[in-house]
């Protein structure tokens, strides 16, 4: 079953920002957020070839790009012990006072 564009829309903007989605997806959108509003209310038809979904594509990206750098950061910290017990607090000896 296809997924209807405004159905699509809001599961991005849900992604990219959260539960007050609407503004960060017309900002990235390039759309105002009544439009969004009319959209999401059927006043206004949201096509699929509409130019929001390309603009959300790049920012949908630039997320996964952001999150691959830092899973490439936490991959390198979790192998790194010498970094790692720089970092942590030591553990204290049983006994030690």
């Amino acid at each position: 079953m296809a997924t209807a564009p405004t159905q699509m829309l809001e599961k991005i903007g849900r992604v990219l920002y959260g539960e007050r989605w609407k503004r960060g997806t017309a900002k990235d959108g390039g759309v105002s957020e009544e439009i969004i509003r009319l959209w999401m209310n059927g006043e206004v038809e949201l096509r699929p070839d509409n130019a929001v979904f390309a603009h959300l594509s790049i920012a949908l990206n630039r997320r996964f790009a952001e999150i691959a750098r830092l899973q490439r950061q936490v991959d390198h910290w979790i192998n790194d012990d010498a970094y790692r017990n720089a970092l942590l607090p030591q553990k204290k000896k049983a006994g030690a006072r």
